[in-house]
């Protein structure tokens, strides 16, 4: 009965991952433009915030990242520039790039390199990074920017930025910790890339430093 039950369950996940691919592969041979395949789309973002951890590999081999990273680009833009939605309809994109980039080291790679490209990093971020942290040295977390060193208006990684210090918690937070993971865990770059004003609360919630009760 084990066995069988374990071949059931096998043959559940190998059908979930097909419809996942299909779905977020869709609009490589359909019309890009039909509001119902995106929709659907949507709706599939919602089943991998609860998909077993081990989905971020047969999501890279198909290569699904690209389709999660431009709807992560589409929603931010409806929420930080038109107000298309409601902030809580963002939840289950961050939450689950969140989550593969946490278990997935390729996957990180692909949304860190999507939110901050290599070109920036190298011409704009990068020499900032090194005249901040060379003029702080060992003092506290060794950086001190009050705002972004590289997040120019109107970019992905500027808006992820202003959704940190949003009035709607949870998008707050599920922002905070995208960006936490992609910076690897690390305070120093956190501070860099988003700023230490907006990197208190979220550098308080991992123990960095203390902030009075309800300041967060």
């Amino acid at each position: 009965a084990t066995a069988t039950m374990s071949t059931s369950n096998e043959s559940t996940m190998v059908l979930f991952q097909q419809l996942v691919v299909r779905i977020l592969t869709i609009s490589n041979t359909m019309n890009k433009d039909d509001k119902r395949i995106y929709q659907c789309q949507l709706a599939t973002v919602s089943l991998l915030m609860d998909a077993p951890s081990q989905c971020g590999h047969w999501l890279v081999e198909h290569q699904c990242i690209d389709t999660l990273l431009q709807m992560l680009q589409t929603q931010v833009a409806e929420v930080v520039d038109h107000s298309g939605s409601g902030p809580t309809e963002l939840m289950p994109i961050l939450l689950v790039l969140n989550k593969l980039s946490s278990t997935n080291a390729a996957i990180l790679k692909s949304v860190k390199e999507f939110i901050f490209p290599l070109d920036a990093e190298v011409t704009t971020f990068q020499p900032r990074a090194k005249e901040e942290t060379d003029k702080c040295g060992n003092q506290g977390l060794g950086a001190k920017n009050m705002t972004p060193l590289d997040a120019p208006k109107g970019s992905l990684r500027w808006k992820l930025v202003r959704l940190m210090t949003w009035t709607e918690s949870y998008t707050k937070r599920a922002t905070g910790e995208l960006l936490w993971t992609l910076c690897e865990n690390d305070p120093r770059e956190f501070v860099l890339r988003t700023g230490f004003g907006n990197a208190l609360p979220m550098l308080s919630l991992k123990g960095h430093i203390q902030l009075p009760a309800g300041a967060t």
